[in-house]
């Protein structure tokens, strides 16, 4: 099942979420929810992540597209 994650109200920096199950997506597809504030953590951070890179991820989705093969 699914409810409500409200992660504004519980000042939650970076939610990470499974679709599998509420939303009957392929395992491995997931949901991701980043504040302002962590954002900025992001930015700030000199070391970039070769596995998952948020700044990268960001960027390819506003071109519609996905760091690697969903």
């Amino acid at each position: 099942g699914g409810d409500k994650l409200p992660v504004d109200d519980w000042n939650v920096d970076i939610c990470v979420a499974g679709s599998q199950k509420c939303l009957a997506c392929p395992p491995g597809v997931a949901v991701v929810s980043v504040s302002d504030r962590a954002w900025e953590a992001v930015k700030r951070n000199n070391t970039r992540s070769y596995y998952f890179d948020l700044i990268r991820a960001r960027e390819l989705s506003t071109k519609k597209a996905t760091p690697s093969t969903p």
